[in-house]
C-alpha cells in the first residue's frame, strides 16, 4: 500500500516530509518491527525513517515516561522482560542504522 507514494515522494516519508499520513502508519512500522515481519526493502526504509523521526521518538519517550494507568492490571506485564513503555525491538542493532 506504501509503495506507489513511496516511488514518488521526494522524501523518506509518504508525501516528502514527515505529515499526519505518517504519524498515522508509526503505529504500524513499530508492529513491523515487533513481529519482525518481513518487509520489501523500500518499506524497511520507511519504517526506519518512522521510527527515528524526530516526533516519533518524542511518542516513544512520552510513552516511556507515562505511569500504568492502572498498576494492578500490569502486574505481571511489569516484571517480564520489560516495563510498559520500554521497547526492547527498538535497541534491536538491526536498527543502528536508521
Amino acid at each position: 500500500m506504501w509503495r506507489p507514494a513511496l516511488a514518488t515522494s521526494p522524501g523518506a516519508f509518504l508525501f516528502g516530509g514527515f505529515g499526519i499520513v505518517d504519524a498515522f502508519f508509526a503505529p504500524v512500522a513499530l508492529r513491523a518491527y515487533t513481529y519482525r515481519l518481513p518487509l520489501p526493502d523500500d518499506a524497511r526504509a520507511y519504517c526506519d525513517a518512522l521510527i527515528a523521526a524526530p516526533l516519533v521518538q518524542r511518542w516513544l519517550e512520552d510513552a516511556r515516561d507515562e505511569p500504568p494507568r492502572d498498576p494492578a492490571l500490569v502486574g505481571a506485564f511489569a516484571t517480564g522482560d520489560h516495563a510498559p513503555g520500554d521497547f526492547p525491538i527498538l535497541r534491536d542493532p538491526t536498527l543502528a542504522a536508521a
